[in-house]
């Protein structure tokens, strides 16, 4: 089999552990406890993107006989085939679905029905709600009066998706939609510094607070609350307001986003910090906020998640600083550092009240810096691969630069040498042994 879902490397402890479940199954299915669920992950933790069988998994494993000689290779031949299946007959129940995301937050000159933005492969018209009452109240009135309330929100953000059921719909356009509620929080949040303590989320552009799945011919379908803290303690009292024309700038600046991008590019990395931004936004009190916003700065700045000895996160994220203000970068690199200090006591020691909404502030600025400067890098540094030479790049002494130059120059012609044919004149003239005379 050319495509293994567990790597060669882990192959003995799947065989272990699927032995150990084959010999423990009844005829009911298997025995629930501790032991049952480590088993479980230890298979998903070892498989290669293993989350995408999990639900499969015990439904395979009951088919696989306990005196197979390879049980790790019946039991991938199962998978496959359950898989493949499940996701025919989805793709045969596959419908086309209207969400509704309802959010809360104030809207100017989007009446005329024109807003409409493509991201990562989805089309989103965003409408007012006094539009949404007048077009699409009889649509979902049994929803409104049974789950929303009387009131729709200020702004209606609907776009088409295909799925089995509403969740599925839901799951296809999330993603998207969240990176939509990242350009558009980073465009009326850029640059503000909030001052004041009170618990309220800071974000100008607050999650959804529910979703609608409505399918032609049939009732409306509230899938749940997106958003389900609706108490006053999670509304944002910094909600901004969104107009026609600061959507027609976030389409113009994240155009190269319409289409799901390459994993292995740099776009891939600036949608998955716009998410980041604005779930970090969402959060309430300054120390999750905070979290958020560091993970960002990870994200920003190709850094593996939970360094600390040694992390390069401050150099790196002051370099993005001097590319915009005209600071000092050891100044930015000593007040990140600081951050840095303050991130690693609240997650080893439990820290988490002693971060202020001015050390949130910070991090927001530079955060919001460094993904300034990457739309602007992104077409000259393309992929990731770029991106791992830059970062090694800046982190050495410009005096270095010039030396690496010569040594990766060297090293092309070099190659170019290996790989040019025998007696080609590329590969020059042989040298002389020392002490010869070269017309001998």
């Amino acid at each position: 089999m050319t495509n293994q879902i567990w790597p060669i490397q882990h192959r003995p402890v799947a065989d272990k552990v699927i032995r150990r479940l084959l010999a423990s199954r009844l005829p009911s299915g298997f025995p629930y406890g501790i032991p049952f669920e480590l088993d479980s992950l230890a298979l998903i933790a070892t498989a290669k993107e293993g989350r995408q069988y999990r639900e499969h998994l015990f439904s395979a494993i009951l088919r696989v006989a306990v005196d197979e000689a390879d049980v790790v290779t019946a039991l991938e031949r199962q998978l496959y085939q359950i898989v493949a299946d499940f996701r025919m007959k989805r793709m045969s129940e596959n419908k086309k679905w209207l969400v509704f995301f309802g959010v809360d937050v104030g809207c100017v000159g989007l009446n005329t029905g024109q807003c409409r933005v493509r991201l990562y492969g989805k089309d989103f018209r965003l409408i007012s709600g006094t539009r949404f009452r007048r077009r699409w109240a009889r649509l979902i009135e049994s929803a409104q009066s049974e789950f929303l309330g009387a009131e729709p929100p200020r702004l209606l953000i609907i776009a088409t998706a295909e799925g089995a059921d509403g969740p599925t719909a839901f799951s296809s356009v999330e993603r998207a939609f969240e990176t939509l509620r990242g350009a558009i929080e980073l465009q009326l949040s850029h640059g503000a510094f909030r001052h004041s303590s009170h618990v309220a989320a800071s974000g100008a552009f607050p999650p959804a607070d529910w979703m609608i799945a409505v399918r032609p011919g049939t009732k409306p379908l509230v899938v749940g609350l997106v958003n389900p803290d609706t108490t006053h303690m999670g509304r944002s009292r910094f909600v901004g307001t969104l107009t026609s024309k600061a959507v027609e700038l976030g389409t113009r600046v994240f155009d190269f986003l319409r289409e799901p991008p390459n994993p292995d590019l740099v776009d891939a990395t600036i949608g998955t910090c716009l998410r980041l931004y604005a779930q970090a936004m969402d959060q309430v009190f300054p120390y999750a906020q905070f979290l958020g916003l560091w993970q960002l700065a990870e994200a920003l700045c190709g850094v593996k998640p939970g360094q600390t000895r040694g992390d390069p996160l401050p150099l790196r994220l002051a370099w993005f600083q001097t590319r915009l203000e005209n600071f000092s970068p050891f100044a930015s690199g000593e007040c990140i550092s600081y951050l840095l200090r303050l991130r690693h006591d609240m997650v080893h020691k439990g820290t988490l009240f002693e971060i202020d909404q001015e050390d949130v502030n910070m991090l927001k600025y530079y955060c919001e810096i460094a993904i300034c400067v990457w739309l602007k890098l992104r077409k000259k540094l393309p992929t990731k691969k770029h991106l791992e030479a830059f970062y090694d790049a800046i982190g050495r002494p410009p005096d270095d630069w010039d030396t690496c130059v010569e040594v990766a120059t060297m090293l092309k012609e070099m190659r170019a040498l290996d790989q040019a044919p025998p007696n080609s004149p590329k590969q020059g003239k042989p040298v002389a042994p020392e002490g010869t005379n070269e017309k001998d």
